[in-house]
């Protein structure tokens, strides 16, 4: 397929914008400054969807060795960055597998009290978001089946 010359103009225009942000990246003492922020609002974002709802501040707080009180949903957001982190050292390393997913949610839930009983093991049946003990057709949102 052919494309026209306004699209190769808006690819070039965008290889020139990733060259720039690429050029400005290696010059940072430390690239995670970028994505740790970007990460703690992941976190938040994807903790509301099952239901834990956290504050950034919170979780911004959650950093320093020196908190003594962590709620039991920033705790679980906070869970959630670190094990995200591990994941971005480790699959330097290391290829993506089964076993390295299964290490990373077995480590994502290692200091929550209500684990799932299947942890650190691939899924054998269907998994949706919703209320705890709850049926699957009141779920908030039930992916597709693989």
């Amino acid at each position: 397929m052919a494309l026209d010359s306004l699209t190769w103009t808006r690819v070039a225009e965008a290889s020139m914008a990733l060259g720039k942000l690429d050029q400005v990246c290696a010059q940072l003492p430390d690239p995670r400054l970028l994505i740790r922020p970007a990460l703690f609002r992941e976190a938040l974002d994807t903790s509301a969807l099952e239901g834990t709802v956290g504050v950034l501040r919170e979780l911004l707080e959650a950093q320093f060795p020196s908190t003594q009180y962590l709620s039991p949903e920033t705790k679980e957001i906070s869970a959630y960055f670190d094990v995200a982190m591990t994941a971005f050292r480790i699959i330097r390393e290391r290829r993506v597998s089964i076993g390295l997913l299964s290490e990373l949610q077995d480590r994502l839930f290692r200091s929550t009290e209500d684990k799932p009983h299947d942890v650190g093991r691939p899924r054998a049946g269907l998994v949706w978001i919703g209320e705890k003990n709850r049926p699957i057709e009141e779920a908030r949102f039930v992916p597709p089946p693989g």
